[in-house]
């Protein structure tokens, strides 16, 4: 999914808040994509967020992915 104008403006603000809000820890909550120098939550941090927020994370740990306020975990067969 290409990430638009709109959602990296979204994403930037929601992580700006997440740091005001909340102690994110690198490697554990986020990491830095050495590629595009972006941060990308990890799906441990989407889960202790509660829902999905459907802007495509990479790492969405919800079923179905992408859909706004899903909060069904993706079961991983294990």
């Amino acid at each position: 999914m290409l990430v638009t104008m709109r959602h990296k403006h979204v994403v930037e603000r929601l992580v700006r808040l997440l740091r005001f809000k909340m102690k994110l820890v690198e490697g554990e909550d986020y990491f830095i994509d050495e590629k595009s120098g972006l941060m990308v939550l990890t799906s441990l941090f989407l889960l202790k967020r509660g829902f999905c927020c459907s802007n495509g994370c990479v790492n969405c740990p919800y079923d179905p992915p992408h859909i706004f306020n899903s909060n069904t975990k993706v079961e991983d067969g294990t």
